[in-house]
């Protein structure tokens, strides 16, 4: 299945990096992804913690925002929403500061549904929406009114 032959291939990725701290940054995100998305919470965040450990020691930042990013999303999946909301926050910081606009979105997209899950009255998505999508249209150049911002009007 996908997820033994993926936590095969972290396994390998692993073994190739011969020291290289940022190396095994991308090792150790990749095998806590895998392991969060099969459900093995515990064992993801130690992947996570061994991976912002390589990454600060390779004095790597974007890896920590990248790392920070994914086990926010493994932390929404464990339904544990204080710290998904935390490395959220955690990998926007980082992303603000490098000017990473390209991962950006997938922190602040975590952070608003773990706020929504959370009970946040949906301000916050409705924003992140209007951010994550400026100038965006109807999606059909012919639509007709109301289709661009959901008013009658359009």
């Amino acid at each position: 299945g996908r997820r033994p032959d993926a936590a095969t291939m972290a396994a390998r990725a692993l073994s190739l990096c011969d020291g290289d701290a940022a190396l095994m940054a991308n090792a150790h995100g990749f095998a806590g992804f895998n392991l969060a998305d099969w459900g093995k919470y515990d064992e993801a965040a130690l992947a996570y913690e061994s991976g912002l450990a390589a990454a600060g020691k390779a004095g790597v930042p974007r890896r920590e925002g990248w790392i920070y990013g994914l086990a926010a999303w493994g932390w929404l999946r464990s339904g544990k929403l204080d710290l998904a909301a935390d490395w959220a926050r955690q990998s926007v910081v980082i992303c603000d500061r490098l000017e990473w606009l390209a991962f950006r979105s997938w922190p602040e997209t975590v952070l608003a549904e773990a706020e929504l899950i959370g009970g946040a009255d949906g301000r916050n998505c409705v924003a992140l929406a209007r951010r994550l999508g400026p100038g965006a249209g109807p999606p059909c150049p012919t639509a007709g009114p109301g289709v661009a911002d959901g008013t009658p009007e359009g």
